[in-house]
């Protein structure tokens, strides 16, 4: 979706040049031609236009250091105004006609064009564009999966695979993907990367190939890291074939290797958590955006404060990263609604929402970004913003887990939308074998508003995050409304270790938490009566 954005804005730019309207090349007639943008959004203060501009101007530099160094016709676009200028590489050989000229022109445009789309501008700093050690986000590459069937008609599903993998995985911003239509067979290529590590373009090839046996369809694929070719994760799936589901089949299958290999949770983002585990000098806004989701999986006040002290700091060197805004914008309404390492100075949740609406700006189409903002405004009670925003990510990445569970949880327990909220939820459970704690949430508590405290008590042992407030709570009440005093003590005990010694700062954490006042008044009233029975004397 980005890179088609990226080819939009320059072969806009470019066209209106040649064709002799660079007049119009304005903040509002980009923000409207190419961008979408309403007119009633005044896209002149839009920041849209000027971030992707941007990032253009900095994905053509590092072309004309690199790939195009040797192009006969540089495209720069002088910061300040949005007009491209062609600048002769080889004065010689761009004499002539006019006509000549723009015909060079128009060549060196499809020829950025071209790499644009392949991935080797827009998808991420590639190959020699970046050094090993400067964290950025990761480039997986697609290889076209082989038919092993012997039957010629799944030729056509192993190619619409490929394309269909890509298709999905580019609904997750945080990393880039692009096809290989190299003819290579999976080894060749893996031979000729460790031969030459130095011209590998992506981190990451998936590879696969698709075999047909007793009525089966059977597709085996793997992850390999591209420049030492070893394989990091396989697996395989396969299902019972009929005419009829063959392009189900295909479909269900690339959603299924999609969110394994793209979710933020996923293989990938672990292989890139331990990729950077060693590199604390080089520190920056992707690499503190990664720290996230270990502290999603501990909740612990240390991890959140460390979180918090590399995303500030790295904020403030690259203020254009969306995702590592959003992911700031989380941490600082965990300040507001857990409590975690208070300060001093400003309202953590007015906070939350600037950075959030601050990463929607910089880049619209981070899922990341939206759910930062959908979250935070739940907690603002803008109901109408949040479902709004909530929808707006759905629509973007329909298959992911994190965002799915996120917006299905917070539409039951805020909005009282229990039935719409977790079928959200019990989708993601579905496409995602290995879930944070806090998937759980709203299953848990819907069972403790239907006093099914065994089911709920079920829920609690996935959660299983010591560091976190709902675990605590849902275990409190559950055995209280089992009558299981002495499980009851022990979870006090436990609520006592995250700094919760009473009723009454239970109650309080409580109130911090904008649920629905209807589910907030009866937790109050479950905790009140829960620490009254522990307190009771047997």
């Amino acid at each position: 979706m980005r890179s088609a954005r990226m080819v939009s804005l320059l072969e806009y730019v470019v066209s209106k040049t040649l064709d002799g309207q660079q007049d119009k090349l304005k903040a509002y007639s980009i923000g409207l031609d190419v961008f979408g943008i309403s007119p009633d959004a005044d896209p002149e203060k839009s920041a849209v236009v000027r971030v992707e501009m941007g990032r253009l101007r900095t994905k053509l530099e590092r072309y004309y250091l690199t790939a195009g160094a040797n192009d006969p016709v540089r495209i720069e676009i002088p910061k300040g105004n949005y007009r491209p200028k062609f600048i002769a590489g080889h004065p010689t050989q761009t004499g002539g006609s006019s006509k000549k000229r723009k015909m060079v022109s128009i060549c060196a445009l499809l020829g950025v064009l071209v790499l644009i789309t392949a991935g080797f501008v827009f998808l991420g700093p590639l190959g020699s564009m970046i050094s090993d050690t400067e964290p950025r986000p990761p480039v997986v590459e697609i290889a076209l999966f082989k038919n092993y069937s012997g039957l010629k008609a799944m030729d056509h599903m192993a190619e619409g695979l490929s394309f269909d993998i890509v298709t999905e995985l580019a609904r997750f911003s945080w990393l880039a993907v692009f096809v290989s239509r190299r003819q290579k067979t999976t080894e060749q290529k893996l031979s000729s990367s460790r031969a030459g590590a130095a011209a590998t373009t992506s981190d990451y090839t998936l590879s696969g190939n698709i075999n047909f046996t007793n009525d089966r369809v059977i597709v085996a694929y793997r992850l390999n890291e591209t420049r030492s070719g070893i394989v990091k994760w396989s697996k395989v799936f396969d299902r019972t074939l009929s005419v009829k589901d063959i392009f189900s089949i295909q479909q269900e299958t690339a959603t299924a290797i999609a969110v394994e290999i793209g979710r933020p949770e996923g293989i990938v983002k672990r292989l890139e958590q331990a990729r950077y585990r060693q590199l604390p000098k080089n520190l920056n806004s992707y690499v503190c955006t990664l720290m996230i989701y270990r502290y999603w999986h501990s909740f612990s006040d240390e991890d959140h404060r460390k979180t918090r002290q590399c995303l500030e700091a790295a904020n403030q060197k690259d203020p254009n990263f969306a995702e590592s805004q959003a992911a700031l914008a989380f941490i600082y309404l965990d300040e507001k609604r857990y409590g975690k390492n208070p300060r001093p100075g400003y309202e953590p949740l007015k906070r939350s929402l600037a950075t959030a609406k601050r990463a929607n700006e910089i880049d619209p189409f981070s899922t990341l970004a939206k759910q930062a903002l959908f979250t935070a405004s739940m907690y603002a009670g803008d109901l109408e913003v949040s479902e709004k925003v909530g929808r707006q990510a759905i629509e973007l990445a329909p298959n992911n887990p994190e965002l799915l569970a996120d917006v299905g949880n917070k539409l039951a327990l805020f909005a009282g939308k229990w039935d719409r909220g977790l079928k959200f939820t019990e989708k993601a459970l579905r496409l995602n074998s290995d879930p944070a704690p806090w998937y759980f949430t709203g299953l848990a508590y819907r069972n403790i508003v239907e006093e099914d405290y065994q089911q709920a008590l079920k829920w609690a042992k996935r959660i299983n995050a010591p560091g976190w407030l709902h675990f605590h709570l849902i275990r409190l009440i559950s055995f209280a409304g089992l009558n299981d005093k002495v499980r009851l003590r022990a979870a006090v005990a436990g609520f006592e270790k995250i700094g919760v010694r009473s009723a009454d700062d239970a109650v309080q954490r409580i109130e911090m938490w904008a649920v629905q006042e209807t589910l907030r008044e009866l937790l109050k009233a479950k905790v009140k009566a829960a620490y009254a029975f522990a307190e009771r004397e047997s």
